[in-house]
């Protein structure tokens, strides 16, 4: 008899994340993955964000805007 690993077992482990949009009202979408909504828009003074980068140590994103 044959065994049938399913990869996609693993990934359903993966532990949810918070994601960073940049939007075009000069403004971030803090998006949390595990309730599947926006839980915060924080509000950019110096114009559109064009690049997002995160921190080695994961505590600081830094925003280029223009």
């Amino acid at each position: 008899m044959r065994r049938l690993y399913l990869p996609f077992i693993l990934a359903a482990a993966a532990p949810a994340a918070t994601l960073f949009m940049g939007t075009y009202q000069d403004s971030l979408l803090v998006f949390d993955e595990s309730k599947a909504q926006v839980v915060d828009t924080i509000k950019l003074n110096t114009g559109l964000p064009n690049s997002l980068r995160l921190s080695s140590d994961k505590k600081t994103l830094y925003v280029m805007t223009g």
